[in-house]
C-alpha cells in the first residue's frame, strides 16, 4: 500500500461534524428563503401593479365607455388578474 503525504487534519466528533451539517443547512435555507422571499415581494409588486391598474381602468370608465354589463366584463378582468398571480 501506499502512503501519500497529507497535511494533519483535526480529528472531529460526530457532534463537531453534526453541528457543521446543521450550519450548512442553516445558511442554504436561509439563502433559499432569501430567494423565496425575494419572489414573493416581486410577485406582490406585480399583483399590486395589475391591481391598480385595474382599478385606474376602473375609475375612469366614463372616459373608456366602460358601462353597464362592461363593469362584469371589467370585474372578471380583475379577477382573473388575481388569479393569475395568485397562482
Amino acid at each position: 500500500m501506499f502512503q501519500h503525504e497529507q497535511a494533519p487534519r483535526e480529528k472531529m466528533t460526530p457532534k463537531q461534524t453534526k453541528t457543521d451539517f446543521k450550519q450548512m443547512q442553516t445558511a442554504e435555507l436561509v439563502k433559499v428563503n432569501k430567494e423565496q422571499r425575494r419572489q414573493a415581494t416581486l410577485a406582490c409588486l406585480i399583483w399590486r401593479m395589475k391591481v391598480d391598474h385595474a382599478a385606474s381602468i376602473w375609475q375612469s370608465d366614463v372616459a373608456l365607455h366602460v358601462i353597464g354589463s362592461s363593469r362584469e366584463i371589467v370585474k372578471k378582468l380583475i379577477a382573473l388578474c388575481v388569479l393569475i398571480v395568485v397562482n
